[in-house]
């Protein structure tokens, strides 16, 4: 086998390997891979086993950095997520990882970012509880450190209003509310990731304040 030819065209370059009964494969490599690559390639250059491996690996992560960055333009994924959904679009699981590497170094995947602006979304729009958050976040596939700051990032202020918010929200819509309907409440404020308990003591100062409640919840 050798290089018939390499040409380039809006940041990447096409190698055309010649092999035997005059069979040609192309390659389509970004300008930066293709200068890692060692020994450097020329055209007539023979190629051998192992330089064939090196250029079919760069073209395979230029594919997968392409494909990496469209996916992030979709919407923000932790590392562990964003390899997954390449290798579920038949990338190979090194170019997945050499791509998602490539999209850390540059700056488009930084974790401790997405998992704070999603946080900070969370308790805002969703009223989620620091727990729920943390759930969320584990199952989108970020480390627990990363977890952990983003959910602890969050000041007990906000989550306090969060959980305000959804129990003011919650009894406009309620009527004779007793004590089996707290615990209704106070379980959905839990499943949103706060406290029940919490959520019982607010109903009741709250129910009190209004002379709606005078009975005993756990």
């Amino acid at each position: 086998m050798y290089i018939q030819s390499i040409t380039e065209q809006n940041g990447l370059v096409t190698v055309t390997i010649c092999g035997g009964n005059d069979a040609f494969e192309t390659f389509s490599v970004s300008v930066g891979r293709l200068k890692r690559i060692s020994p450097p390639i020329s055209e007539g250059m023979t190629v051998d086993e192992g330089l064939y491996g090196k250029i079919e690996h760069a073209s395979a992560v230029t594919a997968a950095v392409r494909t990496a960055a469209n996916l992030l333009s979709a919407s923000d994924k932790s590392a562990r997520m964003l390899k997954r959904r390449l290798i579920e679009k038949g990338i190979s699981a090194e170019a997945a990882e050499d791509a998602v590497e490539f999209m850390i170094r540059k700056g488009y995947l930084n974790e401790e970012r997405q998992a704070s602006v999603y946080a900070e979304a969370a308790v805002r729009t969703k009223l989620y509880g620091k727990r729920r958050i943390m759930r969320e976040l584990y199952a989108k596939g970020y480390d627990q450190s990363v977890i952990r700051q983003a959910a602890d990032g969050i000041s007990d202020e906000e989550y306090d209003a969060a959980l305000r918010k959804y129990l003011d929200k919650t009894l406009r819509k309620s009527y004779n509310v007793d004590s089996t309907k707290i615990r209704k409440i106070a379980a959905a404020a839990q499943r949103l990731g706060h406290a029940p308990s919490a959520a019982i003591r607010y109903i009741k100062s709250h129910m009190a304040e209004d002379d709606l409640f005078d009975g005993e919840v756990d």
